[in-house]
């Protein structure tokens, strides 16, 4: 039995996770998802030369993740895609410029694994945390700021925020103000 177990353990974390159901630009076109070696960073988007677009994807760096962290990364490539990026890579722009670029589709894959995929806080902090050991602690800081105030399991981001030392400062200069503000003044109370 526990050769079984750890056999499918084995098996279950070298798995690709792809999304389960079709992703389409705002034009309608299916996003491919190509399975190709040494794409820098683990994947990336794009379009081909008929302007149909496509997620590359290095399976042997995508398979050293969990599942939920391979949702985020592809999550992240279709926000680029989905928001019109482009290829940021070959664009001749200012480095804070590219930094928003890759905070917007950040954000767009936070929602996305929130509003569709329902995942929980401890997934959410799961992604946080290989977020901030593989891409660096002040995106994977950037990150949070896209979790939505109050997750499906009551975590509001100040609980995402005191959970993890490395992010100083008060809630109120870490998080915007407008839709993504959290009134964070009840938890004091």
């Amino acid at each position: 039995m526990r050769t079984t177990i750890a056999l499918t353990a084995v098996f279950l974390s070298s798995c690709i996770h792809l999304p389960k159901q079709p992703q389409y630009d705002t034009l309608g076109n299916q996003i491919a998802f190509i399975s190709t070696a040494d794409v820098k960073g683990g994947a990336q988007a794009g379009y081909n030369q008929g302007g149909r677009p496509f997620v590359e994807y290095d399976s042997s760096s995508m398979r050293r993740f969990p599942e939920e962290v391979q949702m985020f990364i592809f999550g992240h490539e279709i926000g680029h895609i989905i928001l019109g990026h482009g290829a940021v890579e070959n664009l001749l722009l200012p480095e804070e410029e590219v930094n928003n670029i890759e905070r917007e589709a950040d954000c767009y894959s936070v929602r996305r694994l929130e509003d569709e995929l329902h995942y929980t806080s401890i997934q959410i902090e799961i992604v946080q945390d290989h977020v901030s050991k593989y891409f660096g602690k002040e995106r994977a800081k950037n990150m949070l700021k896209c979790v939505t105030c109050q997750n499906r399991t009551g975590r509001t981001i100040g609980q995402y925020a005191q959970r993890n030392s490395d992010f100083s400062g008060t809630q109120e200069t870490m998080f915007p103000s407008g839709p993504m503000a959290c009134s964070l003044r009840s938890q004091e109370n």
